[in-house]
């Protein structure tokens, strides 16, 4: 259902009124709902498609709301309409990994109705972020839930820098591999993580720098999950087979 909100956002000008709402509700293909009197909060029915489309296809399946209800509604006040919101996937269990793959169907989705995100924002909970006749939309990947969000303009704060945890704890290969590549996945825009001494990944809004002993390659951003996994196992082959590594303890990240 998110190619719907999508379609609709691009072309849907209006003044954000609460009056307005329910003929937005309409142009995407909701159920209108009457919100309470008083009620900060509405909801409208959804109905799931059953297939090609994010909502229906970007958790494989875990982890969704059960029931034909996607989640969707919109936060009131005063008269006016502050955000409107699509819950496509519930993820209470998913794992880091996991999240970006469904993430980067997500935005691949709004991609094919609006084209690339102007707007990405790496980092923990990442978002990405098109400029719409409505306001602004937004792909959100938080760690309960893949959400989508239409608000009057960016309200979303950029994460702010931050680095990562220095990890000594011994495990083995496979455990180092899921480690650097979650952490990878984590990067806020403007910073880096390093691996051992000769290994820097630089994250910018567009693309992750890999660069491994003075050789740099670029992922672009957003990135699945598999791609992560799989720059991980490439950069920790390097360190077994390449650089005498006998342990993974014995690599530092930070």
């Amino acid at each position: 259902m998110s190619r719907e909100l999508a379609r609709a956002a691009a072309t849907f000008e209006w003044g954000w009124s609460a009056d307005e709402l329910e003929r937005l509700v309409d142009a995407v293909g909701w159920t209108w709902r009457e919100p309470s009197e008083g009620a900060v909060t509405c909801e409208f029915g959804t109905a799931r498609s059953a297939g090609g489309d994010a909502g229906g296809e970007a958790g494989g399946g875990a982890g969704r709301k059960a029931g034909g209800d996607a989640g969707a509604g919109a936060f009131v006040f005063r008269g006016e309409v502050t955000a409107i919101y699509q819950n496509l996937i519930e993820h209470d269990t998913a794992d880091v990994l996991d999240r970006r793959d469904a993430f980067c169907r997500a935005v691949d989705d709004i991609a094919e109705v609006l084209g690339p995100p102007p707007t990405r924002t790496p980092g923990p909970d990442p978002s990405a972020g098109w400029p719409v006749a409505a306001g602004v939309l937004e792909v959100v990947d938080r760690p309960q839930a893949l959400d989508l969000w239409l608000r009057p303009e960016q309200r979303r704060p950029t994460t702010p820098p931050q680095k990562a945890k220095s990890h000594t704890n011994p495990i083995d290969w496979y455990g180092l591999t899921t480690l650097v590549a979650t952490e990878a996945a984590c990067l806020p825009a403007g910073t880096t993580l390093r691996v051992g001494p000769s290994i820097t990944l630089t994250q910018r809004p567009d693309r992750l720098t890999v660069t491994v002993a003075g050789t740099s390659t670029a992922i672009d951003w957003p990135a699945t999950g598999t791609t992560y996994r799989s720059m991980a196992a490439g950069l920790v082959a390097w360190l077994r087979d390449e650089t005498g590594h006998s342990h993974p303890d014995e690599v530092l990240i930070s």
